[in-house]
């Protein structure tokens, strides 16, 4: 400073007699008036012990900067006088923190006496005449009572007075922390990912990794453990260090480091302790801290797999450290990576066999997304992307279909343009600029002209969006409406000739009315195959990726194994999601039978903690008498566990769920339905969570329509709770406050209780094979081959016919052969159903064992006293019910002879 202050030598200071002991605001002078909270602070500030002396005395260049500063919305500051004396605007105050407001007045090196080292060669170029400016410059301040890197961009000017020295300095600067900070993660995310796709021996990957997060964030060791089955011993393979602190490689006790410590670990939260020395949970284990390197700081992010604590990121720092939310969410990221890729390398190796079992699977979820496709082809949209900046159009074959342009050819904004009619272009493109100011969806219809002269009439509904590069876009569909408009204009003339063509007009309106109808379930009809196909696309990939790495050659029995068994569980987790759908559309065939409800929920009850964790307090609320009711009773119980785990969910994992079971003589109005007389039983699940908007009260019950984050949830839950309930002849209720909590309520018609069944001497079932033959009725040969393969492996006589007609001619031509019918359902011309009937009216002594994975007859009307498989079925469940069935032939066989 000593360059500077001798400038000051001649400068004009305030006398005594000029300063005022203390001003208040009703005789500041002018130039201090307005400013805000610091303009009014300036006002009564006591300025008699401040070298600045009173604001009466200041020279004018001071006064006037000293007005711009307080009445300027951006950061300021001047120092002043040979000591620098600090003012500062509020704007300022933000990055003072806790220096305001005793740093009015004070000399600039006291106030920032941590960074004086660092600024001050600017400060004495300023103070000689030269400007300067720095950006993003990097400093460590203690402005909240701990040291923090901070950046800033700023720059110093000088200010000179009316004899042309220079007598202060000028600042304008602002804090550019988030902006530094989030450029250097998203660069070391970016390398990182980079490094992790070329590793696979996982103890190189870890130690990569590590290495890479521990220089980024300026520890001094950082390292990943995993935790042993035994849930007691925590091992490090593998770590990184600087060199200042041990590597911790080894076995090590957990218990060693706080229970406290663990608990939170095996809790899946993240570990933030800024001091071991000072944190209450380390406190008491002061010394393992001080074995593993004199550890002061630690910060330690778990990796749950299914409940258990399966290892962790962790690290440490030899001093303390207050550690932020940044280093913990780039850590737990980190975390996640190294998981990902951990899997990823550990799962790296050949599986031969199994393929055949695995492509069947693929064949038949295969079939699913076809339908899916169908449903897409159906609903007739196509999608478009427009950059307003390039003028570029995205389109897919639907949308080049209704423009008539041609495939794989890149796309204009004027090649779309082209097509829309002249006299209607203006008003559209007026419509698309609104919406691109307003950042609202536009919707907009128009005739697209195509090259031969035919007219198509055409909606499109879009969204602007802007991305990475702050390029808008417009996003959307494209409807052609063609049909409807031409059953609007054929509407229009059968009401012009009413009086002749009655009968015509009416089928038209008919027509018209369905085709608006159609269109207004467009909407519904993409969110649920979409939905669909992305389930689906996830399960087909595990089968995908399991069938590949099958075909590996030297598989290890116990990898195949495994990757068999997800096979397995991925064809479970298909046929549950369509059970789902099933249940929403009301189209899966129910299995009711009467039971207790109190019994259902005090056996679901014992298994909820498990469910929805530690966290969250469980309790019912049962009835003294017994509450029967006629219904699917596995349905009954997903419906229960789907509210629970939707509750759950509302209440991040913490609060209190109650279950209440009461019986009711009435069912209340709900959604447009009046209230409904008569027995019912009301199974209520309320819990303490966030609540639901009552903007989304109407739609909590569509299908896939879910807030959560992708891959936490099908938004099937609740949709098989509606299914359920409506298809049981009940309802479900939902009252929910946003913050306060939300309460389910599934009604279901009482009954009274069942008789019991008496003893029928039902001889023990068959084995398998060994003379019971099988007639298999299937109409798809690949299904019905599989079938008479697996049939024949488990030792029964099979016959194939590939329709009803082929196995009435069987049957026709002996039936005593035959043990039992084996027979799919939806198949063309006569049904199973109806096969069933036959059989039952010409052979009664043959039983019959219907399959189906849908049918809309056995939805609406159950299974007319048939035994129903559902498909997929597994190998087991195909025996045991043949053995239960052919059991009763056999029986009258024998009573017979």
């Amino acid at each position: 400073m000593s360059s500077h202050r001798s400038a000051f030598g001649g400068a004009r200071l305030p006398g005594p007699e000029q300063a005022s002991v203390h001003e208040d605001g009703a005789c500041a002078p002018p130039f201090l008036s307005g400013g805000g909270a610091m303009g009014a602070l300036m006002r009564g500030h006591d300025w008699s012990a401040s070298p600045l002396g009173s604001p009466t005395t200041w020279p004018a260049a001071l006064r006037m900067g000293v007005s711009l500063m307080l009445n300027s919305a951006f950061p300021m500051f001047i120092a002043w006088g040979p000591g620098l004396g600090f003012l500062y605007n509020d704007a300022y105050v933000e990055i003072l923190g806790a220096k305001h407001p005793w740093s009015l007045g004070r000399p600039f090196e006291t106030v920032w006496s941590e960074i004086w080292d660092d600024i001050r060669p600017l400060v004495e170029r300023a103070m000689a005449g030269a400007a300067t400016f720095m950006e993003d410059l990097p400093l460590v301040m203690m402005r909240n009572g701990y040291p923090e890197d901070v950046w800033f961009t700023f720059s110093y000017s000088p200010i000179r007075g009316e004899d042309g020295a220079v007598q202060g300095m000028f600042c304008a600067c602002t804090e550019t922390t988030a902006k530094v900070k989030q450029e250097r993660r998203s660069a070391f995310l970016l390398a990182l990912g980079d490094a992790l796709r070329v590793h696979d021996d996982p103890d190189a990957l870890i130690a990569m990794a590590c290495g890479m997060l521990g220089r980024h964030l300026g520890t001094q060791r950082c390292g990943f453990g995993e935790a042993d089955a035994d849930g007691v011993h925590y091992r490090v393979e593998r770590d990184w260090t600087d060199g200042t602190m041990p590597s911790l490689a080894g076995i090590h006790r957990m218990a060693d480091f706080g229970e406290a410590v663990v608990g939170e670990l095996r809790a899946g939260r993240s570990l933030r302790v800024d001091d071991v020395a000072s944190d209450p949970r380390t406190t008491a284990h002061a010394a393992a801290y001080e074995e593993v390197g004199a550890l002061r700081a630690v910060l330690s992010v778990p990796l749950v797999v299914e409940g258990r604590l399966w290892a962790s990121v962790f690290v440490n720092q030899s001093t303390p450290r207050r550690w932020c939310d940044e280093d913990e969410a780039l850590v737990r990221d980190v975390a996640g990576r190294i998981h990902t890729a951990l899997l990823r390398a550990r799962a790296e190796a050949g599986l031969a066999d199994g393929a055949r079992r695995l492509e069947e699977a693929l064949a038949a979820t295969q079939e699913s997304r076809t339908r899916l496709s169908v449903a897409l082809d159906v609903a007739r949209l196509g999608t478009f992307d427009w950059n307003t900046a390039t003028g570029e159009v995205a389109m897919d074959a639907r949308s080049r279909e209704i423009f008539g342009l041609p495939p794989e050819v890149a796309i204009s904004q004027d090649d779309v343009f082209a097509r829309i009619a002249p006299e209607e272009l203006a008003d559209v493109l007026a419509t698309a600029q609104a919406g691109f100011r307003n950042g609202a969806r536009v919707d907009t219809g128009y005739t697209v002209v195509l090259p031969g002269g035919s007219r198509r009439s055409v909606l499109s509904a879009g969204h602007p969006v802007d991305d990475a590069s702050g390029h808008r876009h417009m996003v959307g569909i494209f409807n052609d409406i063609t049909a409807l408009r031409q059953a609007e204009a054929d509407l229009r003339q059968a009401n012009q000739t009413l009086e002749q063509r009655v009968e015509e007009r009416t089928g038209a309106l008919m027509a018209a009315e369905e085709a608006l109808r159609q269109s207004q379930k467009l909407e519904a009809i993409g969110q649920l195959t979409g939905g669909v196909a992305h389930d689906f696309n996830n399960l087909l990939t595990v089968i995908k990726s399991s069938t590949d790495l099958l075909k590996r050659p030297n598989l290890a029995p116990e990898r195949r194994a495994r990757y068999v068994g997800a096979i397995s569980d991925t064809v479970d987790r298909a046929a549950k999601l369509t059970g789902q759908l099933l249940a929403f559309a009301r189209r899966q065939a129910l299995k009711p039978e009467t039971f207790a409800v109190c019994d259902s929920v005090r056996a679901l009850s014992d298994m909820m903690g498990t469910l929805t964790g530690s966290r969250i307090e469980i309790s019912t609320d049962l009835p003294d008498r017994t509450c029967f009711v006629h219904a699917d009773p596995s349905q009954f119980d997903t419906a229960l566990v789907n509210m629970a785990v939707n509750s759950r969910d509302a209440m991040d994992g913490e609060g209190r769920l109650a279950i209440r079971v009461r019986p009711v003589e009435t069912m209340p109005a709900m959604r447009s339905h009046p209230a409904v007389p008569g027995p019912f039983v009301a199974v209520s699940i309320s819990d303490t969570g966030s609540g639901i908007p009552a903007e989304r009260l109407e739609r909590i019950f569509e299908p896939f329509f879910t807030t959560k984050g992708v891959g936490q949830g099908t938004g099937l839950g609740l949709s098989q709770v509606f299914g359920f309930a409506k298809q049981s002849g009940g309802e479900v209720t939902v009252e929910s406050e946003v913050d306060r909590g939300t309460t389910f309520t599934l009604y279901l018609p009482r009954v009274s209780e069942a008789g019991k069944g008496s003893d029928t001497g039902e001889p023990e079932p068959l084995m398998d094979g060994h003379g019971t033959c099988v007639l298999v009725v299937e109409d798809n040969a690949e299904v019905g081959t599989f079938a008479v393969q697996t049939l024949t492996d488990l030792g029964y006589v099979t016959v194939l016919a590939g329709n009803a007609a082929e196995a009435l001619a069987e049957l026709a031509e002996d039936a005593d052969r035959f043990d039992v019918v084996f027979s799919d359902v939806v198949m063309p011309g006569m049904n199973g159903i109806d096969l069933a009937h036959r059989i039952r009216e010409e052979h009664h002594d043959l039983p019959v064992l219907l399959a189906s994975g849908y049918s809309h007859v056995l939805a609406q009307n159950g299974t007319y006293g048939f035994e129903l498989l559902h498909k997929p079925y597994s190998v087991e469940q195909l025996s045991r019910l043949l053995r239960k069935v052919a059991t009763w032939q056999r029986r009258k066989r024998i009573l017979g002879a």
